[in-house]
């Protein structure tokens, strides 16, 4: 359009034309044709920008019912993974507890053990004293009892000759 202007001014002047902007004349179509096409390009052009608006409208709203799509998805699974975290912790909750109390039952079954473990020593140490008394005990009872032999003593001959002639008497009656 400006080319075609310059042109125009250039011809109402009247200067001289040089070869190239003579043929540049030739193959530019005439002013009043791009004038009566320019209303037509203004309604094709303004017609594209319509068509376009419409389908950058519809792409706009393709990607917002996608992006409302992906967030109800996205929420739906935070929701979940919320869901899923609550029963995690009171499960922890849970286990915690009951490793206190088996950390309390385990220091108490330890401590028994170990009062177990002290009567256990004391127990041994007084069989101990007892297998010692008794070992003195029967060393004394054997002596005691070597020591006693009498069977050969004075005093018992004398009831033996007594039971002797009591019985030769016994046989000769």
């Amino acid at each position: 359009q400006v080319n075609a202007e310059k042109l125009d001014k250039v011809r109402r002047q009247g200067a001289p034309e040089s070869e190239s902007s003579k043929n540049e004349v030739s193959s530019l179509p005439p002013i009043r044709t791009l004038l009566g096409n320019s209303k037509g390009a203004a309604d094709d052009l303004s017609g594209e920008v319509d068509r376009l608006q419409e389908k950058l409208r519809a792409f706009q709203e393709e990607q917002a019912s996608k992006i409302a799509s992906k967030r109800a998805t996205y929420e739906h699974n935070l929701t979940s993974l919320q869901k899923d975290i609550l029963s995690t912790e009171e499960a922890n909750a849970v286990i915690s507890n009951k490793t206190d109390r088996v950390k309390h039952n385990n220091q108490a079954l330890l401590q028994h053990a170990h009062a177990l473990s002290s009567d256990n020593d004391a127990l041994r140490a007084d069989l101990a004293a007892l297998r010692l008394n008794l070992s003195s005990a029967v060393e004394f009872v054997e002596r005691a009892l070597d020591g006693a032999n009498d069977t050969e003593a004075e005093e018992l001959r004398v009831i033996r000759d007594l039971e002797a002639r009591h019985e030769a008497n016994s046989a000769n009656r």
